[in-house]
C-alpha cells in the first residue's frame, strides 16, 4: 500500500516506504512502541518495550531502535538524564551503521544540552552528529545539526 499510494515527503513517510520495499517484517514490540509514542502515549510505549521477552531484539537494527526508542520516551517524559544515557548508548553502538538512530541520537543529545545551557556539550554532540556519514535521512538531520551550531555560533 505504501508503495502504491501516498508520498514520501517526510522522514516518517520515507521510513514507511523503506520498510515496505525491504520486505522485512518490523519487530512487533518496536512497532507498537513507535505507534504508542507517535500517538503521545509514552507510558504505553515504555510498557511495550519493558514487556518484550528476552531475546526479542536479535538484529542490530532492532537493538539500536530499542535503545533509541527508550531515549525518545524518556526525553518526552522529561527524564533527560535517562534520555541522554540511552541516546549515548545508541550513538556508541550505532555510529558505524547506515541507520539513522545514532545520528539522530547525537542530534537530540545536543538539543538537550543546548536547552540546559550546556553549550560546550551541545557543540560536541552537534559535531558528532555531523561526523556520521551515509546514514538514513542524512540531509534533514545534518540541516538540524548545522542550525544548532549556527545558533551557538560554533561553526
Amino acid at each position: 500500500m505504501a508503495l502504491k499510494k501516498g508520498n514520501d515527503f517526510t522522514d516518517e513517510d520515507k521510513q514507511a516506504v523503506k520498510e515496505a520495499q525491504t520486505g522485512i517484517v518490523p519487530n512487533i514490540y518496536l512497532l507498537r512502541a513507535r505507534l504508542y509514542f507517535d500517538g503521545g502515549n509514552y507510558a504505553a510505549a515504555l510498557a511495550e518495550l519493558a514487556g518484550a521477552p528476552a531475546g526479542s531484539f536479535n538484529r542490530l537494527q532492532d537493538q539500536l531502535e530499542y535503545t533509541y526508542r527508550l531515549a525518545r520516551i524518556f526525553d518526552k517524559k522529561g527524564q533527560k538524564t535517562k534520555a541522554l544515557h540511552y541516546y549515548g548508548q545508541t550513538y556508541e553502538n550505532g555510529s558505524s551503521t547506515t541507520y539513522y538512530f545514532a545520528a539522530n541520537a547525537a542530534l537530540l543529545s545536543a538539543i538537550i544540552y543546548e536547552e540546559q545551557k550546556q553549550n560546550k556539550e551541545a557543540i560536541e554532540w552537534y559535531k558528532k552528529c555531523l561526523a556520521l556519514r551515509n546514514h538514513e535521512y542524512q540531509n534533514s538531520i545534518d540541516q538540524k545539526a548545522e542550525a544548532g551550531l549556527n545558533r551557538l555560533n560554533a561553526k
